[in-house]
C-alpha cells in the first residue's frame, strides 16, 4: 500500500484535472522572466492608466499562473508532491504582483480584470494549500489514513477548475478599453482602436515571447486543454486584426 496516495494523486490529476495540460516529450518548462513591476497600489484615474501597461501586467502574471500549473510533476513520494505544490503556489503569488495593484482602480473594466484574476489565483493557492496539509498528515504504511483520499482530491480538483476558470474569464476583460463601442450591429471596416497599431504590436511581441510555444501546442492539440493559454489566445484575438472583417474569420 506503500505510495498509493501519490499514485492516485498521479492519476486523479492526470484524467480529471483540465487546467493542466501535458506537455509533449522533450520540451521544458522555465522560470519566467519577467519585466519589473511596482508592488505598491494603483489608484489611478482611468484618464491616467495606460491601459496597455496594463494589459501587459496581465500577461506577465499569466504568465506565472500558466508556469505554476507546469510545476506539479514529481510523484515519486508525498515529499517530492509537496514540494512542486509549494512551488506552484509560489509561482501564483509571484503572478499576483502583477495585478494586485489593479484592484482598486477606478476604471470598472481593469479593477474586475484585477479582482478576479486575484480572487482565481487565490482560490488555486488555497486548493494548494489544502492538499499540502492533508497530504502531511498521511501515513503512506497505514492504508487507514487513505479513507478521505478521494474526497480530498475531487476538491482540489474542483477548487483548481474554479479558480483557474475565474482568472481566464477576467483576464481578457481589460482588452473592452482598447477600441470604441461599435456604431451598429453589423460593423465593417476598420476597428475604431483608441491604440495606435504599434501600441498593440508592443502587445503582440510580448504574448510571442512569452507564449509561442505554449499558443502552437494549444492551437493543433485536440487533447489538452489549458485555460491560462485559452485567455491569451483571447486577447491575442481581440487586439490582432485590424478590421471587423478580420476578427469575424
Amino acid at each position: 500500500m506503500k505510495n498509493l496516495a501519490v499514485i492516485l494523486i498521479l492519476v486523479t490529476i492526470g484524467l480529471f484535472s483540465w487546467q493542466y495540460y501535458t506537455q509533449k516529450s522533450g520540451s521544458k518548462s522555465v522560470e519566467p522572466t519577467s519585466i519589473s513591476v511596482d508592488e505598491g497600489t494603483n489608484n489611478e484615474t482611468p484618464e491616467k492608466s495606460d491601459t496597455i501597461e496594463v494589459l501587459l501586467n496581465v500577461l506577465e502574471a499569466l504568465n506565472y499562473y500558466n508556469f505554476s500549473t507546469k510545476r506539479i510533476t514529481n510523484f515519486d513520494d508525498t515529499t517530492a508532491l509537496m514540494t512542486d505544490l509549494m512551488n506552484a503556489k509560489k509561482s501564483m503569488q509571484q503572478g499576483d504582483i502583477f495585478v494586485q495593484k489593479y484592484t482598486n482602480n477606478s476604471n470598472e473594466y481593469i479593477s474586475v480584470t484585477a479582482q478576479g484574476m486575484v480572487t482565481g489565483s487565490k482560490t488555486v493557492q488555497d486548493s494548494m494549500e489544502n492538499l499540502i496539509q492533508y497530504l502531511r498528515k498521511v501515513d503512506e504504511d497505514d492504508p487507514s489514513t487513505y479513507s478521505d483520499l478521494e474526497y480530498q482530491i475531487a476538491k482540489f480538483v474542483s477548487d483548481n477548475k474554479e479558480g483557474f476558470t475565474m482568472i481566464a474569464t477576467a483576464a481578457p476583460q481589460v482588452t473592452a478599453l482598447l477600441w470604441e463601442p461599435a456604431q451598429s450591429e453589423n460593423p465593417t471596416g476598420p476597428i475604431p482602436y483608441k491604440v495606435s497599431k504599434l501600441e498593440r504590436q508592443r502587445v503582440l511581441s510580448r504574448i510571442d515571447a512569452l507564449f509561442t510555444e505554449d499558443l502552437k501546442e494549444y492551437q493543433t492539440s485536440t487533447d489538452n486543454y489549458n485555460s491560462m493559454i485559452f485567455a491569451v489566445d483571447s486577447i491575442k484575438n481581440n487586439i490582432e486584426p485590424d478590421t471587423y472583417e478580420e476578427s469575424s474569420q
